[in-house]
């Protein structure tokens, strides 16, 4: 099984609703730059992955400090759990656990385009304004908020795609591989 058919489980896509689609090629276009990315600095896709969601965690903090707004560290523990090894267990597994808990179907993918786009907004809304403001000769000051907020959203669902597309390794980690056992040092048992 190809991985394109592990992250496309919806057939050709005739059935998909638009967000559906667009949520298929997000996925396809993290793979395809995940992969540039691999090729150009020779680090493994889970160094990407944790190095977005670090940037995801710092972003999100500075936007806190900025603003004062305490809800917005709910991005930042939610990045920061996201580094942590071991932490993906598959889109499938989650989807069951959130049909389970009472949400309708896809609620994830649905969540995951819409928080991706605020994030883009935000970059975007904020970045097109510091041209602005630096004619007028006033701070940028303004306009970090948004540009901060915006990078902190981003950064942590193109994380997510990233990872969503990580292959994972034959002992179950997808994304670090840990320890099970250090038979290097292990005692051996006396009989």
């Amino acid at each position: 099984m190809a991985l394109n058919d592990r992250l496309n489980r919806n057939g050709d896509g005739s059935d998909l609703t638009p967000v559906e689609l667009i949520d298929a090629k997000l996925t396809q276009l993290a793979d395809r730059w995940a992969n540039d990315w691999q090729a150009r600095t020779r680090q493994s896709r889970q160094s990407l992955t944790f190095d977005l969601y670090i940037l995801a965690t710092v972003a999100a903090l500075i936007y806190v400090f900025l603003t004062h707004e305490f809800l917005f560290l709910g991005v930042a523990v939610l990045a920061y759990a996201g580094s942590a090894p071991g932490k993906r267990r598959g889109g499938l597994i989650d989807e069951i656990q959130l049909e389970a808990a009472g949400l309708p179907r896809r609620t994830l993918k649905y969540l995951g385009v819409f928080i991706l786009g605020l994030g883009l907004y935000g970059l975007l809304s904020s970045a097109m304004m510091i041209p602005i403001y630096l004619l007028h000769g006033d701070a940028i000051l303004p306009c970090l908020p948004g540009l901060v907020g915006g990078l902190a959203l981003t950064a942590l669902k193109v994380a997510d795609y990233v990872a969503r597309t990580n292959p994972s390794r034959p002992d179950g980690d997808a994304e670090k591989p840990l320890r099970r056992a250090w038979k290097s040092r292990a005692l051996p048992m006396s009989a």
